[in-house]
């Protein structure tokens, strides 16, 4: 299964890709996400570039997508 996430590929090029979706383990859930907003620091890694060079970042405080 795959779902679409917002992904940094460098300095202004963020792109909507399909990825695979995560698999829920233990105590873990897997939610449904219908909209998103970004944050300010997302925004200055789009207009400035990554701060730390994470190509292929799918940002967000709170993914964590292999």
């Amino acid at each position: 299964m795959s779902m679409k996430a917002a992904r940094f590929h460098g300095r202004m090029d963020l792109r909507v890709e399909e990825v695979s979706k995560p698999v829920p383990k233990g105590d873990e859930v897997l939610i449904d996400v219908e909209w998103c907003g970004i944050c300010g620091s997302d925004l200055h890694e789009y207009q400035y570039g990554l701060k730390y060079s994470f190509r292929d970042k799918i940002p967000g405080h709170y993914s964590d997508i292999d």
